[in-house]
């Protein structure tokens, strides 16, 4: 080989190298950029090693593989990484395979050094975005006129926090039940340790729940199947407040958009990714800090979540979901402006995995399953096993208290507590169990297991009230409900503003009954789960 075609080569095998570096950097890249995640840290500096030394690897393959395989295996990595990037499904895959395969047979052995300056505009392009990419999809977009006379509302979803009563027979059940007795009556509120779901999903109550509704149709599972964005389209309690003239804030999780339930007088739409990528710094084991970026990464995508859904060394790293910018933001809002305002956070406490002590530090040295309610396909634990996830579940509950106690404080101090109007309520139980809350599993659920499922918080304060405790048997629709006319009346002075004051006085009133998955409509079960 002349000295001419040496250099060609080394210049081929050079921009190959890099292309196919740089293709698997740029989701990497963005991830880093959009999540503000420290770029000089040891674990980013490991995976880009491994992104160069797989970038010279392929161009070692490119050159010695026939330029037909060429042409097919090039369009197949840029879809790859791309489905990464931009979480394309199947119609985008084929879409993205398709053109780059086009271009691959039109350019030949010239496609890399093509698609590099491509491949570069991409990604300064991803850069500047990551600037834009503070969560705001809506600001400052309703027409509506806020009343500044009204008084706040603050509307705190937690995500899977079980109710009082729901409680497992576990000794420390008994002191966190206390706490929170003593917590909600410091504070005022109307306490109700008998709420609960009719759904375990999260999707499925808070449709239902939001809009007053009891049916076993579900619209998420239709989404789930289509692989559609979880969307609350309708949404009878934003409904209410937009007609009292209050001005909507959302602080929401990438999982489900209420924004687009009432886009006209929403003034902020504030949304958080998940998994939390911050909180792996908190990790002290190199390894573990790579596998979990790596989940993060992959979690991106669907498809490749779905592709390697039992691979639970790459995807069930634990990492947290919770970002506790959420009340950052949420506390930052109330403090500069609330009155007119509706405030609706949806907090992904004490969801799953298990990550947050009480004090809501950060703790990843207990075992993987134990910050897990339930891993996939996972056989029926010893009850030790449950204890421990129990008691994990616990300490996040404790941070979920804790963070609302520091923005009570807060509002307490400006003035504004007494004021203002506050439901906060769960969405379903721990759903820490033995089995699933589906159909196929009815002959092996217990009373106890309904409640780790169904059982959920729910508490309100209007101003004035005084602390107590309900112990009605109360659905979860029924009191967001009542909660929203009670808002009605308190605001308008058209009617009595007592909270409960409609509701039935006695649950031998109230139709108890829950909804299973796994059929359609869902199988609906008569049953009181709060007795045995």
């Amino acid at each position: 080989m002349g000295e001419q075609a040496l250099a060609k080569s080394r210049h081929r095998f050079l921009v190959v190298s890099l292309f196919y570096f740089l293709l698997f950097a740029y989701p990497l890249l963005s991830l880093l950029w959009r999540r503000s995640y420290p770029f000089f840290s040891v674990e980013v500096a490991i995976l880009f090693l491994i992104l160069a030394v797989f970038g010279i690897l392929l161009a070692v393959i490119f050159e010695n593989i026939r330029p037909a395989i060429a042409n097919v295996l090039s369009p197949l990595l840029i879809t790859i990484a791309f489905m990464l990037q931009f979480n394309l499904l199947l119609q985008g895959l084929l879409a993205c395979f398709s053109v780059s395969l086009l271009v691959a047979w039109w350019s030949g052995s010239n496609f890399q050094r093509y698609g590099l300056p491509i491949l570069l505009m991409l990604m300064v392009g991803a850069y500047f975005d990551s600037f834009e990419d503070s969560g705001e999809l809506h600001s400052a977009g309703g027409t509506t006129s806020v009343n500044s006379e009204l008084p706040p509302v603050v509307h705190i979803l937690f995500d899977s926090f079980i109710g009082i009563d729901g409680l497992p027979p576990y000794p420390a059940s008994e002191i966190l039940a206390e706490l929170s007795y003593t917590f909600f009556e410091d504070y005022d509120f109307h306490l109700f340790p008998r709420a609960y779901s009719r759904y375990a999903a999260t999707g499925d109550s808070l449709y239902a729940a939001l809009n007053f509704k009891n049916d076993g149709d579900s619209k998420f599972v239709i989404e789930v199947a289509l692989r559609r964005q979880h969307v609350v389209s309708e949404n009878a309690v934003f409904g209410t407040m937009e007609e009292l003239g209050y001005g909507l804030s959302v602080y929401q999780t990438g999982y489900l958009d209420f924004c687009q339930s009432n886009p006209v007088p929403m003034e902020r739409c504030w949304q958080y990714p998940q998994p939390n990528m911050g909180s792996i710094r908190s990790v002290g084991e190199i390894k573990l800090k790579l596998r979990m970026m790596l989940k993060v990464l992959v979690s991106q995508s669907t498809l490749a979540s779905d592709l390697v859904v039992s691979n639970r060394w790459l995807l069930d790293q634990g990492v947290a979901y919770h970002d506790p910018r959420v009340f950052e933001s949420l506390e930052n809002d109330l403090l500069s402006e609330s009155s007119g305002k509706y405030y609706f956070a949806h907090v992904l406490l004490p969801h799953g995995p298990f990550a947050f002590m009480n004090d809501c530090s950060i703790d990843y040295e207990s075992p993987l399953w134990a910050r897990y309610a339930a891993l996939d396909g996972e056989p029926v634990q010893d009850d030790e096993i449950y204890e421990i996830r129990t008691m994990r579940y616990f300490e996040q509950v404790e941070c979920a208290m804790t963070s609302m106690g520091q923005i009570f404080e807060s509002m307490k101090a400006a003035g504004i507590y007494e004021k203002s109007i506050i439901v906060v309520h769960g969405d379903h139980g721990s759903r820490i169990g033995k089995f699933r809350p589906e159909y196929k599993n009815l002959a092996l659920l217990t009373p106890a297991e309904y409640r780790a499922n169904f059982s959920t918080l729910f508490a309100v304060k209007f101003p004035g009230g005084e602390g107590k405790v309900d112990n009605r048997v109360l659905p979860l629709s029924t009191l967001l409900e009542e909660f929203s006319a009670t808002v009605e009346a308190e605001v308008t002075g058209q009617g009595e503003a007592v909270f409960m004051k409609t509701l039935p006085d006695s649950a031998d009133k109230v139709d108890l009954f829950v909804f299973l998955s796994g059929t359609y409509p869902m199988h609906r079960v008569d049953i009181n789960i709060f007795e045995d």
